[in-house]
């Protein structure tokens, strides 16, 4: 009997996410106009690793605008090292975020506004550059930290900050928007910032939660949680034009704790971080060993507790 080989061809079809590398080639340029959405859910940061999938397909915009990237021109061209302006608010007024492109960094070299009162464009030049991305960008890659800042006094209105950024790539993966699917890599960066504008100081520090991917330019997402309580949670994302004014925006009830761990007696602050329209407010504690705050309610939009027992308790807001 004659025997014989049979061989057998197999076919596999992969769908595998590749490790991917951040330089400065996949920053905005002059000319640049790049539409962004912003959103409200709620997205736990925690989950991060390697050949991870973040889902957040889910999303649904409350705003659709544009990042425009510009040559800096006027004062600002004087004052200013960097190569690439980016209009934006900063508050309530049009601003401008000046950036640095270069083989080895993408940095935040100052901004600029318009007084108000005089009219006149303000520009506030940052002696320490913020160093957002530090090139290559790639899993695994150190950590790094810098400090930045600037101070400048317009008459006698002074506009001051300073901070330090810690950054570290912690993953990497595929990611999946509204906008689309991409390989991408994951950066978490500590922000420690302290402001002033006028006399009033501020605490502007945050963790920022970026998901970048080749070509892309902006953050394909991007979460940033302040450490004031007080101050809401952004997410903004890359996205396409989009027609906005016929999506639902029904209210989805959100708040944070100023503490989780209190002596009896001790006041807590709950506030309400829900974004949406005609809202009313209906708060439940269990057990009911707790007052109110004088000037609070069961109805207030944030709520001031006092606890009068030992225990745990369950607080809920619709």
């Amino acid at each position: 009997m004659k025997n014989s080989l049979l061989f057998v061809s197999v076919l596999f079809c992969l769908n595998v996410s590749a490790q991917i590398k951040i330089t400065n080639a996949d920053m905005p340029k002059s000319g640049d106009n790049i539409i962004y959405s912003t959103a409200i859910a709620n997205i736990d940061v925690s989950k991060t690793g390697e050949d991870y999938t973040w889902d957040f397909s889910g999303l649904q915009p409350v705003t659709n605008d544009t990042f425009k990237f510009a040559n800096p021109t006027g004062i600002y061209l004087v004052n200013f090292f960097g190569n690439v302006a980016r209009k934006s608010r900063i508050g309530n007024q049009e601003g401008v975020f000046f950036f640095k492109n270069s083989n080895t960094e993408w940095a935040q070299t100052g901004l600029g506004f318009k007084m108000p009162a005089l009219n006149t464009d303000a520009p506030l030049k940052f002696n320490n550059p913020d160093q957002v991305y530090k090139f290559p960008l790639t899993f695994g890659s150190n950590t790094y930290s810098d400090t930045f800042g600037g101070v400048t006094t317009i008459q006698t209105f002074k506009i001051a900050f300073h901070g330090k950024r810690t950054t570290q790539v912690d993953g990497w993966g595929t990611i999946k928007t509204p906008f689309g699917t991409f390989d991408c890599i994951r950066l978490k960066a500590v922000v420690i910032e302290k402001d002033t504008v006028g006399f009033a100081p501020f605490d502007n520090s945050r963790t920022e939660y970026t998901w970048l991917a080749k070509g892309h330019k902006i953050p394909v997402l991007q979460i940033t949680i302040p450490t004031n309580i007080q101050q809401q949670t952004t997410i903004i994302y890359r996205d396409s034009a989009r027609d906005i004014t016929n999506i639902p925006r029904e209210p989805r009830p959100v708040f944070m704790a100023s503490d989780t761990a209190v002596f009896e007696g001790d006041t807590v602050a709950f506030v309400n971080r829900t974004i949406g329209f005609n809202n009313t407010y209906n708060w439940e504690i269990s057990p009911s060993t707790y007052t109110f705050a004088p000037g609070f309610s069961a109805a207030s939009q944030n709520l001031r507790v006092i606890f009068s027992n030992e225990g745990k308790y369950t607080i809920s807001l619709s």
